[in-house]
């Protein structure tokens, strides 16, 4: 009886894992394609002034940012890879970031 349960147990488990099935893929594309559309339409969506902003960045900031949202890198992996603390990590990907969100905010306000 025990068998059974688990048995039963990993084919549920099995299953939900699993992918899921599209009823269209033309439909799932032109939905992402009508997002970013309607995105662009409003000018939430620039990534050419967004990644204008990431280079105008300082290096340090510039390289903690990539490594730490880019590359989904841990503090302390960012830290080693830059040769530096993972408070120094921290505070450069903080910068980094209310930076970006300065110059978001400053553009909406224009």
């Amino acid at each position: 009886m025990a068998i059974a349960t688990r048995k039963a147990i990993d084919m549920a488990r099995a299953r939900s894992r699993g992918p899921e099935p599209v009823p269209d893929i033309a439909g799932v594309l032109s939905e992402q394609a009508r997002f970013e559309a309607d995105a662009a339409a409003s000018g939430a969506f620039d990534d050419d002034a967004l990644w204008g902003q990431v280079l105008e960045l300082p290096p340090r900031q510039r390289v903690a940012l990539v490594h730490r949202v880019l590359l989904d890198r841990s503090y302390p992996e960012l830290a080693a890879a830059m040769g530096i603390s993972v408070d120094a990590a921290r505070a450069n990907v903080y910068q980094a970031l209310k930076r970006l969100r300065e110059g978001v905010t400053k553009r909406e306000a224009v």
